[in-house]
């Protein structure tokens, strides 16, 4: 297949947190193929079975590894490496929930369930049943309806590592680990070496520890946001749009702070207001 209809999936996928401080720090140049990362910082890649319906998995990430290259050409087709092999639903029902994601040859076998689009926020959706892409740990990708949880987030990237940054609101202040579980706050910014102030941000949208990648920023339902152990549940996954607010995906909750009174800003969710508190600045 000719280059010029390869369409990058990076840029499919532009606005994921991780994305989009990669491409910051001059990681957005990629080439016709580019790693799928999800869940975790793993990658999506084939499973190694002789079988017509290979299926997929996520798999500890490795650059040089072919069978973790995709591409996402223009007529809405997600292939590997060799051109050849189709992401498609294993299942052919009008709701696959649940089947696997697998390959096909689509050069013998043209089906009408073979085209994905994405959303900014990372989400990959299957067109014809409108479930999404979902990769877990230890089991094959699927379809599944959307939660918008982390599990159905992922990055294109040429190289798939999560990306450390710092990230600021104003006045100056920066997004800071507290001392132990749940403790978040807002505090001068500092330098870049500072762990207490510098985040890892994953392709699957969860923002982590630099120091601990087994914890979360999380929203509670009292709206604070505080660090907690990482799950795959909505309220760790976030993404960055345009406007520089960070938000959870299929939701009008944007990441917000709050100044009281003698007291340190406080984090939070708050619906999409448009105000300068809203804004971020990831560095």
């Amino acid at each position: 297949m000719e280059k010029t209809r390869q369409v990058v999936l990076c840029m499919v996928v532009a606005f994921s947190l991780a994305t989009h401080i990669g491409t910051a720090l001059g990681y957005g140049a990629f080439g016709g193929r580019a790693h799928l990362l999800g869940r975790d910082g793993l990658c999506l890649q084939t499973a190694p079975l002789s079988i017509y319906y290979t299926p997929t998995k996520l798999t500890i990430c490795d650059e040089s590894d072919s069978d973790q290259l995709w591409a996402i050409v223009d007529d809405g087709t997600i292939r590997a490496d060799n051109d050849r092999s189709c992401l498609v639903p294993h299942s052919r029902g009008i709701k696959p929930i649940g089947t696997n994601v697998v390959l096909v040859d689509c050069t013998k076998e043209i089906r009408s369930d073979m085209k994905w689009t994405k959303t900014n926020d990372g989400t990959i959706h299957h067109d014809e049943s409108g479930l999404v892409l979902t990769g877990k740990q230890g089991q094959y990708v699927s379809l599944e309806v959307d939660e918008g949880a982390p599990s159905q987030g992922w990055e294109a990237t040429e190289r798939p590592y999560p990306k450390a940054a710092n990230i600021k609101w104003h006045n100056n202040l920066c997004l800071q680990f507290g001392d132990g579980e749940f403790s978040l706050g807002l505090s001068a910014c500092s330098s870049k070496y500072d762990k207490r102030q510098r985040w890892v941000l994953y392709g699957d949208g969860t923002i982590r520890g630099n120091g601990d990648s087994n914890v979360c920023l999380t929203s509670l339902l009292s709206s604070s946001v505080v660090v907690s152990k990482c799950a795959d549940m909505p309220q760790q996954r976030w993404a960055l749009a345009a406007d520089n607010t960070i938000g959870h995906p299929n939701t009008n909750l944007v990441m917000d702070a709050r100044t009281f009174v003698r007291l340190s800003p406080m984090v939070l969710v708050a619906k999409r207001a448009g105000t300068d508190s809203q804004r971020w600045i990831v560095y």
